[in-house]
């Protein structure tokens, strides 16, 4: 299909799906953002992702790490621990669904990966389009809130600051590169008054025109918890479907 036909469906699509949100500003703000999840390669945006890197816990700990995300809610993540223990950790949002296993090489055993504090890391972090792009598709589940720009301290740099909530009991807050629109911050605020999480997004290059954060920080209230490094990142390739099953054993 000619690029300026896609591009046109593109900008039709979007407009029919953010009618509701009637901030101008907002809307503009949104729709520069999705803008960053797409590009002339891929113009209908990210289907899959899969990361390749290491993963640092804050005692220093670095492991290899690979995770594997496909639209609209699966997620695997794959690690060698140190004691050469391998943990595979998967999840379906759609079902809800979670599923790990680990492997020492000699026998297989199953583990529990639901979370055990109000947060689930796994529904939010296979979430591919997030509240942003719910809202701006018209899922009248989400409600924003278009919030005074945060100045990061001994920077220059002021973010867009957007409030989300949905049906749940945590409130979202994004942030978003003051000209470039990528997400930059995400701030998970649990409803009983627990640790802010807060994931920061750095190191972006493109990825066949889509920019990709290569380096991923967990804080806790502020405290640096851990690290993602990714060396190897692809985009919209083919996931085998099993992949994201509940392991058999």
């Amino acid at each position: 299909m000619n690029r300026v036909v896609c591009l046109l469906l593109v900008s039709f699509f979007t407009s029919i799906c953010s009618a509701q949100i009637v901030d101008p500003e907002l809307l503009k703000l949104l729709e520069r953002h999705a803008e960053t999840l797409r590009s002339e390669i891929h113009p209908n945006g990210l289907k899959s992702l899969i990361l390749e890197g290491t993963h640092e816990n804050k005692e220093g700990t670095i492991v290899p790490i690979e995770v594997k995300k496909e639209h609209p809610g699966k997620i695997r993540l794959e690690t060698l621990q140190n004691n050469d223990l391998e943990v595979t950790i998967g999840y379906n949002s759609q079902l809800g669904v979670s599923w790990g296993r680990i492997d020492d090489g000699k026998r297989v055993a199953r583990i529990d990966p639901s979370e055990k504090q109000n947060i689930n890391w796994l529904d939010i972090d296979s979430d591919f389009d997030g509240h942003l792009i719910r809202a701006l598709k018209g899922d009248d589940s989400v409600t924003l809130t278009h919030l005074d720009s945060y100045q990061v301290p001994n920077s220059e740099l002021k973010l867009h600051c957007i409030l989300a909530t949905d049906d749940s009991e945590q409130k979202f807050r994004y942030y978003l590169h003051p000209t470039k629109y990528y997400m930059v911050r995400k701030q998970v605020i649990p409803g009983d008054g627990s640790a802010v999480m807060e994931v920061r997004h750095s190191h972006f290059r493109p990825i066949e025109g889509i920019s990709i954060a290569h380096r991923v920080m967990l804080y806790a209230d502020g405290v640096h918890v851990s690290t993602e490094n990714y060396s190897k990142v692809r985009v919209n390739e083919e996931i085998y479907d099993f992949l994201f099953e509940k392991s058999p054993y």
